[in-house]
């Protein structure tokens, strides 16, 4: 992501987004923190372990 600058992006795209506000450099981390793990699919690591738990759930 460095090569590319993609992080960099991110970023500038967050704080344009919610850099504004109170607290925004605070928000701006939270929310580039949450299209990285969007990117890098941290959610699909957790997706597994829980449809073990919920009814009626396709296992994978």
């Amino acid at each position: 992501m460095t090569a590319t600058g993609a992080s960099e992006r991110i970023f500038v795209f967050a704080n344009a987004l919610v850099g504004h506000m109170r607290a925004g450099l605070a928000q701006v981390d939270i929310l580039s923190s949450m299209i990285f793990a969007g990117i890098s699919d941290v959610a699909g690591v957790l997706q597994r372990p829980v449809r073990r738990w919920l009814p009626n759930s396709p296992s994978q």
